[in-house]
C-alpha cells in the first residue's frame, strides 16, 4: 500500500509541475520574427514583435548552425512591443544558410545575414530602420580627461562637423579620433 500511494504521490506532482509549465508558457504572449540584419558596431540583429514577455523569459536564447550552437542576448522593448537578440558579427561567416533560433521557448528557421559593405572614406552611410549613422569620437578636455561618445552623422565629415559643435569642443576641448561609421541601434 505504501509503494502504490508513493506512486500515486510521483504521478499527482508530476502532473501538477507538467500543468504549471504549460500554463506559464501559454500565458507568455505572442512572438512573430519578423527579420535580421547586419548592425555595424553590434553584429546581427534579429528583430521580433511580441507581447507578454519579460526580458527573464529572453535568458537562454541561442542560435543553432549545422550542428554548432550561439549565444544570443536578447532585449525587450515594451513600447515598441520588439524583441532584439544580438549576435557576434563573426556569424557573418555563414551567411545565407539557414539557422535555427530558439527564443522564449519558440524555434524559429532565419537566414544569416551578410555584413553590408562599409563605406570609405567620406562615403555616405544610409541605415536600416530603428538604427542611427555615425561614428565614435574621442574627446579630451584638460583636467576632465578622455572620453568617447557616438556622434551622429552619415558621412566622416557630418560626424566632424556635428563633433566640432559639441559643448565639449566648445569649452576648449578636442577631439582626439573619429571611428569608423557604424549604425547605432536606437533602442538601446
Amino acid at each position: 500500500m505504501k509503494k502504490f500511494m508513493s506512486f500515486v504521490i510521483t504521478i499527482v506532482v508530476l502532473v501538477c509541475t507538467f500543468w504549471l509549465s504549460v500554463g506559464s508558457s501559454a500565458a507568455a504572449g505572442t512572438i512573430t520574427y519578423t527579420g535580421a540584419r547586419y548592425v555595424w558596431g553590434k553584429g546581427i540583429a534579429f528583430v521580433f514583435e511580441a507581447s507578454g514577455y519579460k526580458n527573464k523569459d529572453l535568458k537562454n536564447a541561442s542560435l543553432t548552425i549545422g550542428s554548432k550552437s550561439f549565444d544570443l542576448h536578447c532585449r525587450l522593448n515594451k513600447e515598441k512591443d520588439k524583441i532584439v537578440c544580438v549576435a557576434g558579427g563573426g556569424l557573418t561567416q555563414y551567411a545565407g544558410k539557414t539557422g535555427i533560433l530558439s527564443v522564449a521557448g519558440h524555434a524559429f528557421y532565419v537566414t544569416i545575414p551578410s555584413k553590408p559593405a562599409l563605406p570609405l572614406g567620406n562615403g555616405s552611410l544610409s541605415c536600416p530602420e530603428g538604427t542611427e549613422p555615425g561614428a565614435d569620437v574621442q574627446f579630451t578636455l584638460e583636467g576632465e580627461g578622455t572620453w568617447t561618445n557616438f556622434i551622429g552623422g552619415s558621412t566622416l565629415s557630418e560626424v566632424r562637423q556635428n563633433a566640432e559643435n559639441t559643448e565639449v569642443v566648445k569649452a576648449g576641448g578636442s577631439i582626439d579620433s573619429i571611428g569608423d561609421l557604424y549604425c547605432r541601434d536606437l533602442s538601446q
